[in-house]
């Protein structure tokens, strides 16, 4: 009887583990069968919104400083566009960043072309494209980890998403960590 109740305790244990890995391979079949239903029970919309901005939005603030640096009106003209820049961005990911347009971008990648090969979505851009690479990592007992990089990029070229436990045995997409270097 201890045996058995070892074996059930040892399986349980196993199986909470691997659940931050089971959602993602849900995910990925909900991407796959373009299904928005079942990637919607695994991501936290909201929370994910508000991770997308503030990494876009840093992003921005980076590049439009580096822009107008040097210049004597520098930190004004830096304000004014990050301000502008910011809203536009609130207003776009609010926007597009649902299941439906999730799966449809990950779904069909060539159906988001426009005829120059240029993507359609600005989504789409720091996403990484061809072979993937993926592996997945705790972060604490309640996050984890999952990264995504192109088969032969480095470090600062993958994209993180970023799980939180939702209950005993589910985990949600909560956050995204961009990468550091845009994709070519």
């Amino acid at each position: 009887m201890k045996k058995l109740l070892a074996l059930i305790l040892v399986l349980s244990l196993g199986y909470g583990v691997a659940t931050p890995w089971l959602t993602m391979v849900s995910i990925k079949s909900a991407i796959k069968d373009g299904d928005s239903t079942e990637l919607a029970r695994h991501v936290d919309f909201p929370a994910l919104k508000h991770s997308l901005k503030s990494g876009l939005t840093a992003r921005l603030a980076q590049t439009t400083a580096k822009m107008h640096g040097n210049h004597p009106l520098g930190n004004i003209l830096t304000a004014a566009a990050s301000q502008t820049a910011v809203k536009a961005l609130d207003s776009t990911i609010d926007a597009t960043l649902t299941p439906e347009t999730l799966v449809g971008l990950l779904h069909n990648p060539n159906k988001n072309k426009r005829e120059n090969g240029d993507s359609k979505s600005p989504l789409a851009s720091v996403l990484p494209q061809g072979e993937i690479e993926h592996s997945g990592t705790y972060l604490g007992l309640n996050s984890f980890a999952w990264t995504l990089k192109r088969k032969g990029d480095d470090e600062t070229r993958q994209l993180s998403l970023l799980l939180q436990r939702d209950g005993w045995l589910s985990w949600k997409v909560s956050g995204v960590v961009l990468p550091s270097a845009l994709p070519d």
